[in-house]
């Protein structure tokens, strides 16, 4: 009797565990979604958006632009390192220094410098086709079912206290991988790259973009890094020592690919 009794009340609980899965499942959708129509149109707000991971992510990056030698510079990923060199490129040191994390992803997203690119006429922006809960905070979501060889991940989604948060710097190790995979497979240098895809985010009436010039960083005196890390490619924080980040910008992908399409025809 207690066998059965027991059964029954897992019968009645499952259908309850079911449907807090699929809240949960919808509720990271229309994050990513959100997330995805607001940064297509570079827009600033798409910072709220972010988890506190990819709000210090943001930091890292305005501390590289500011701090980090040529060595360091040169040791991060192909899609972050474009970033930093805009950042260098656009601001000055002490404007710069002054914003803070929220402020500096602001302004990425409004420069198309981070983000979901927009569609192609007859297109639609790239939904959430899968997504995995990983306990109750974390989540991964899919653009595509997976090929049996690999998965085919989007970003990574993690729970807050008002919400599902997106993390978009998760994307940028194997985005920078693809990246490399293209530069490998053409005539270009990592720096006939590197300068196309900075071209890109400054935009054609900018003057062309001096690679060596943009190595040096703002600020080069002893002390001065603030504890930046020769070896560091994350800053610290809750949600960033939960998980091995990966980092990514998926703007920064589709360009280097039309340039690569461009060097072959």
């Amino acid at each position: 009797m207690r066998g059965w009794m027991l059964w029954c009340l897992l019968a009645m609980a499952l259908p309850a565990v079911a449907a807090d899965d699929d809240r949960e499942l919808n509720a990271v959708s229309r994050a990513w979604d959100h997330y995805a129509e607001l940064s297509s149109k570079n827009d600033p707000r798409s910072a709220d958006l972010l988890a506190d991971s990819s709000l210090a992510h943001f930091g890292f990056l305005r501390d590289s632009a500011l701090y980090a030698s040529v060595e360091q510079l040169r040791r991060l990923p192909i899609a972050d390192r474009v970033v930093v060199y805009a950042l260098r490129a656009t601001q000055q040191p002490a404007a710069l220094k002054a914003l803070d994390d929220k402020a500096v992803a602001r302004l990425c997203y409004e420069r198309s410098w981070y983000g979901v690119g927009g569609p192609d006429e007859g297109e639609s922006l790239p939904s959430l086709s899968h997504v995995t809960l990983l306990g109750n905070h974390h989540a991964i979501g899919e653009v595509a079912p997976p090929t049996g060889r690999e998965f085919q991940f989007r970003a990574e989604i993690f729970r807050v206290d008002d919400g599902w948060k997106v993390a978009p710097e998760t994307l940028i190790a194997d985005e920078s991988a693809v990246i490399q995979q293209q530069i490998r497979g053409s005539s270009l240098s990592e720096n006939a790259m590197l300068g196309y895809l900075l071209e890109r985010f400054l935009g054609k009436d900018q003057p062309a973009p001096n690679l060596v010039a943009l190595e040096q960083p703002f600020v080069d005196e002893p002390g001065a890094e603030r504890g930046y890390a020769t070896d560091r490619r994350h800053p610290g924080g809750r949600a960033a020592k939960e998980h091995e980040p990966r980092y990514a910008a998926i703007l920064v992908r589709q360009a280097a690919r039309d340039l690569v399409e461009e060097a072959d025809a």
